[in-house]
């Protein structure tokens, strides 16, 4: 492998690792920041409100309500374990 290609492959995993960290923080309560988009959601999609914590308002009004952190985790690690499924077919 060239370094140009060693350079961009690392970039483009570094980019990938932060554009995760940000969606998988978006989705937790602790998100601290107001999204730049409106308050009618990112390209009109209200259930992607600018205030973060996703998935406690998805799971508003069911049984498991109280256990959005809990589920957000589970999520989280399947979600993780999934991505690094596929990237280990296609990287050798």
């Amino acid at each position: 492998m060239t370094t140009v290609a060693w350079v961009l492959h690392r970039a483009i995993g570094l980019l990938a690792v932060i554009f995760l960290t940000l969606v998988l923080l978006y989705l937790l309560r602790f998100w601290i920041w107001v999204a730049p988009w409106g308050p009618e959601g990112l390209l009109g999609i209200k259930q992607i409100s600018p205030w973060g914590d996703n998935v406690r308002w998805w799971l508003r009004g069911t049984g498991l309500g109280e256990f959005a952190i809990v589920v957000w985790g589970c999520g989280a690690i399947i979600a993780l374990s999934i991505i690094q499924w596929i990237t280990s077919k296609f990287v050798k």
